[in-house]
Parts: C-alpha cells; structure tokens; sequence
C-alpha cells in the first residue's frame, strides 16, 4: 500500500476551442499510475460537494484506488485549465477544495501496513493543507516509511517566499523525482552528490525532456543516464506523474538502478501517446510489452 498525499482534481484542456474535463491532479496520477501498475495506493485528498467532485471520486474508484481518505469539502472543486501548445501544456489554476485538508482530520491509523508516501509542492503553497501535509511527513518517519516528492513548481502559484517551505520538506525526503527545470530552481548549480549529501536523499532522478533522464543513488554513487524513447506525442501533460509512479514502482520490486529508470522512462512515454493526464496512463502488461519490444533501448 502506497499513500499519495494532495490535489484531486479536474483538468479543464482545450480542444477544438473548447475546455473538456478530464480527472487530474499531480497525486492522484502518481496514484493512478501505480494502480494501473499493480500497487495499491490510498489517496489523501479533497473535492467539492459537487457534480466535479462526484466525476473525480467515481474515476478513483473504478481505478481500485482507496477512497476513504478524500473529504468531500465545501469548497469547489479545484479546476486547472490547460491550453496545449506543440503537445506542450500551459496552466491557469482556479484553486479551492483541494487546499481543504486538515491535519486533525489525519489519524495515524491510515499508515498502518503502507509502504510509502508521495506528495508533490502545491501542498506546501497554503494552509490548512501544509500543515496538514507536514503532519504526515512526521508520521511518516516516525512509521520508517519511504517518502518520496515529485515538485511542481508553477510560476502562477509559487513564490520566493515559500521556499522555506519546500527546503524544510526535502529533510523528510528518501527518494526525490524532479524535472531538469525544477532541480535547477531548487539547487542551483549544485550536484545531485551534494544535494542527496546535504537532504540525506537516497536517490534523485531528473527527467530532462528531449534528453532522456539521469540517476543517482546514494549507495552506487554514480549517475546513470537513459535516454528518452520515442513515441509520436499527443500531450505531456501527467508525464512527469507517470515517470515518478514507474521509478516508486521498480523500487518497490527492488529492481537496480538501471532497470528502474529504464522501466520509468517507458512509463512516461507511453502516458504522452494521447490526450489527458489520468486516462492515459499505462498497464503494467503494456509497459513490459513494450519495453520487449525495445529491448536496444538501455542507456
């Protein structure tokens, strides 16, 4: 069992001039993602009392992804609209329900039998979610759960002035997924060695778009590159959520270092062949299908 901890919402994405809703939300990808890969994930979450809100349960359910942990607030349901622009998404985001949760509502019982934790950043832009979020962090270390963060950092909901925040988030960090753009906001210039050094992060990958992605682990000390495969893409929107869901995967069925960027690559490509970011996401028969069939793709 797998804990994703965050936003449960509606991706609004333009089409043929019109806005169509689909399921979203970086967390409840990643949650997505594993089910579709055989984990079983619980969802921490809030949506509106409304028709949204009832759309985006149900597409949790049918998914067999623990439901009981998603408050259903009096706050709307969270929207993002999405524009695609070259396969490439531009976000506006109309935030309500999803910052609703609250760290009182949170019982220690939920980490009872679980493997890990997931959380992505926009939990840390406000409270009552942040603080809600740093309670299951500390319960989650408590517990010896592996935590791992996908940050999505969007220049329309983040500032300076949260990254106190997220600094004070990487020291409960085991296993750290971030695009090129994100490490670079969050390091500078400094090394993937330093950065797991300083946080005590375990592993660290970045994906690196066109490039491929890059590994780090602790214990090997050493990068490990992969490069992207290729697929005709229709949207990246998600991608990010179903690479972190493919690495946490391979982690958890202890593959090595190399088969497990190299099993997360894939996922996150097969995720970009259509529209949306949830509906899309790959079964573990297609990713080994695939990857089968790709065998010549290895670094």
């Amino acid at each position: 069992m797998y804990i994703s901890f965050g936003e449960l919402l509606v991706d609004m994405i333009k089409k043929d001039g019109k806005f169509h809703p689909y399921p979203g939300g970086a967390p409840a990808n990643f949650s997505v993602a594993l089910a579709r890969l055989g984990i079983k994930p619980k969802l921490i979450a809030s949506v509106g009392k409304d028709s949204f809100g009832d759309m985006l349960i149900e597409t949790i359910k049918k998914e067999n992804i623990n439901v009981n942990h998603i408050k259903r607030s009096d706050k709307k349901t969270t929207l993002v609209f999405i524009e695609l622009k070259n396969a490439v998404p531009e976000f506006v985001f109309h935030r309500s329900a999803d910052v609703d949760i609250k760290k009182e509502e949170i019982s220690e019982n939920i980490f009872i039998d679980v493997e890990g934790f997931h959380f992505g950043s926009l939990s840390l832009t406000e409270n009552p979610v942040r603080e809600a979020l740093f309670h299951c962090l500390e319960i989650a270390k408590t517990y010896g759960i592996l935590v791992s963060f996908s940050p999505n950092i969007r220049n329309d909901l983040w500032s300076k002035s949260l990254d106190e925040h997220l600094y004070e988030a990487l020291k409960y960090v085991d296993v750290l997924i971030a695009s090129e753009n994100e490490f670079e906001y969050m390091f500078g210039n400094e090394t993937m060695k330093n950065v797991s050094k300083k946080y005590n992060i375990k592993k660290i990958a970045v994906t690196r778009g066109k490039n491929g992605c890059i590994l780090f682990s602790r214990t090997n000390r050493k990068i490990i590159q992969h490069p992207i495969f290729s697929v005709d893409v229709a949207d990246t929107t998600g991608a990010g959520d179903a690479f972190a869901a493919g690495f946490v995967y391979s982690l958890l069925k202890n593959k090595n270092d190399e088969e497990s960027i190299r099993f997360a690559s894939a996922v996150a490509a097969l995720s970009t062949t259509k529209n949306g970011a949830m509906s899309v996401l790959p079964k573990i028969k297609e990713v080994e299908f695939y990857l089968n069939k790709n065998k010549k793709i290895k670094k």
